[in-house]
């Protein structure tokens, strides 16, 4: 999983010949500690249809905030800079960690996506 900052989060996205998902998180974040392996499961099961990456919302707040991520872990799908889906953090009334078959279905749903 490659690790986004300021430096490198516009051309990464901007760049790739497939989509990329990224994760929104931050290492305090228990609910980001708890989908982190299941997350890296699925970036090694789906590395032939996707980049993954991964950025910490502490160090770099102006990208958290420019792409209105209001919790973490939110998984964000960007298709040449755009955003093609998203994954948001479960609200305070949810209180339910993201499960590996919710993030797989999303991956899923985006391998048919059409690509222009």
């Amino acid at each position: 999983m490659l690790s986004l900052d300021q430096t490198n989060f516009t051309s990464v996205i901007n760049r790739q010949d497939r989509p990329v998902i990224v994760k929104f998180y931050a290492d305090w974040c228990k609910d980001c500690r708890a989908i982190r392996k299941p997350a890296a499961e699925l970036a090694e099961q789906y590395a032939d249809a996707f980049t993954f990456a991964e950025i910490d919302t502490m160090v770099a707040p102006e990208i958290r905030d420019a792409h209105l991520v209001r919790g973490i872990p939110t998984f964000i799908a960007f298709w040449r800079g755009a955003e093609i889906g998203r994954i948001p953090a479960p609200d305070s009334a949810q209180k339910e960690v993201k499960s590996r078959e919710e993030l797989e279905a999303f991956l899923q749903q985006l391998r048919w996506l059409p690509r222009v």
